[in-house]
């Protein structure tokens, strides 16, 4: 049973179109049996694009390999027309943050490997498809940073996460000083990067981290019912709205009514506008247009 705060359970959940099927995640323990595969997989299905980091036998850290397919993805992530993008991983952890052995060598590129990454978490914040995260085992460093890019996060109950930087004596990477003291405030965020230690599941959801913790039997069940919701979603709608949030920390209230204003306008003038009010006034759900890739 999922338990957290917020909920979707009171929204409609009949769709006008068939539900996701997100693909299979199989167990994977050896990279050596995945040669010949990226470090992330992805995957297009309908209007859900799935990003799956495909690195088991090093927990997902991001190496300069993963960190230039990163960048390899990140036009297509930003340019989606996918309504959703699923961030999820192989193996036994979500991400353990970067490769350490891979910053070890004094001729590591390390800025190279920041860069792709950095590249990657810009993306995901340019487009307008709806960002889901489904965490389960270790997210740690930069994979903890890159999942509060999402903007819904779903954890088994046995996840672990931990920000970690300050026993590698490195300040933060992926956003995290931007994403955190938003989510947490300034003293909170300092506590939890320079003072905190590993977090449980439900630590993290206490302090607001993430969005519900779900019993790891039902995180794959979890993550394709958040999909469907955010599916149903009119895709205007739902890219202004992100946009509208993302922009309101910077904004003051005359700028941020100017923006909802204008954001409703441009929904307005969309088929979707005129098929929700029609369905609302018929009393039945909406069947919004989904986009072509």
């Amino acid at each position: 049973m999922s338990t957290g705060a917020p909920s979707w359970d009171d929204a409609p959940t009949a769709l006008a179109h068939p539900r996701s099927t997100l693909p299979p995640l199989h167990p994977r323990t050896s990279q050596s049996a995945m040669t010949s595969e990226p470090a992330i997989l992805l995957e297009t299905q309908a209007d859900v694009v799935h990003l799956t980091f495909n690195r088991p036998s090093q927990r997902n850290a991001v190496d300069l390999a993963m960190a230039e397919r990163m960048r390899e993805l990140a036009p297509r992530i930003a340019n989606t027309r996918a309504k959703v993008i699923v961030m999820r991983a192989h193996g036994p952890a979500f991400m353990a943050g970067g490769d350490i052995a891979s910053f070890a060598p004094p001729d590591a590129d390390i800025g190279a490997i920041i860069d792709g990454f950095h590249t990657f978490v810009r993306a995901l914040a340019e487009s307008a498809a709806s960002v889901v995260a489904r965490i389960h085992g270790a997210v740690a460093g930069g994979g903890l940073s890159l999942a509060l890019n999402a903007d819904v996060i779903l954890a088994a109950e046995d996840a672990k996460f931990s920000f970690a930087y300050r026993r590698l004596g490195t300040s933060p990477d992926g956003g995290c000083t931007h994403q955190l003291p938003r989510i947490v405030g300034s003293r909170r965020a300092f506590a939890l990067l320079m003072m905190g230690e590993a977090m449980s599941a439900r630590d993290a959801l206490s302090h607001g981290l993430i969005s519900e913790v779900v019993a790891p039997a039902e995180l794959e069940a979890r993550t394709r019912a958040v999909t469907d919701l955010l599916r149903a979603n009119a895709a205007r709608a739902g890219a202004r709205t992100r946009k509208l949030l993302q922009e309101s920390q910077r904004s003051t209230l005359d700028e941020q009514l100017d923006a909802e204003r204008e954001a409703f306008l441009a929904c307005a003038s969309t088929d979707d506008f005129r098929e929700g009010v029609t369905a609302f006034l018929d009393k039945r759900l909406p069947r919004f247009h989904t986009p072509e890739h």
